[in-house]
């Protein structure tokens, strides 16, 4: 089995000091942004090959570069973040496939969803905390 994809996301000791009793709200905000924005992207329409899912449905799998196609959910209902302090969040993908989609296979393209919700989420919030750092995925 592999081991979930997780990353942090926190707050400098001098930006906490700075914005006092804020820091634990905002951090919990950038949070809840990274996760809403992963799925987010994988919800919308893909440009992948089409299949059948069993008599009735087709599914529009997502193409290289593109976020993961929603199939079974099994994937976006595995992102959750906690607090870990009030300067500190973790966020983690416990679907055992999570990594390959972000990074890709030597048989497979990645389908980033990670990264790109990283960049949004660090663009929302560079004007309200200037500080903020979003730790690459492990």
């Amino acid at each position: 089995m592999t081991d979930p994809l997780r990353f942090t996301v926190d707050i400098t000791p001098q930006a906490a000091q700075q914005i006092g009793d804020q820091a634990g709200p905002i951090l919990r905000a950038m949070a809840a942004g990274v996760v809403g924005e992963m799925k987010r992207l994988m919800s919308l329409p893909k440009s992948g090959r089409a299949y059948r899912r069993g008599r009735r449905a087709i599914h529009v799998a997502s193409a290289p570069g593109e976020a993961p196609a929603i199939d079974t959910g099994n994937l976006a209902g595995s992102i959750n973040f906690g607090m870990q302090s009030p300067t500190m969040a973790e966020v983690t993908v416990n679907a055992e496939y999570a990594a390959y989609l972000e990074f890709g296979t030597i048989r497979m393209a990645a389908r980033p969803y990670v990264e790109p919700a990283l960049e949004k989420v660090r663009d929302q919030f560079r004007g309200i905390l200037g500080q903020a750092r979003i730790n690459r995925p492990i």
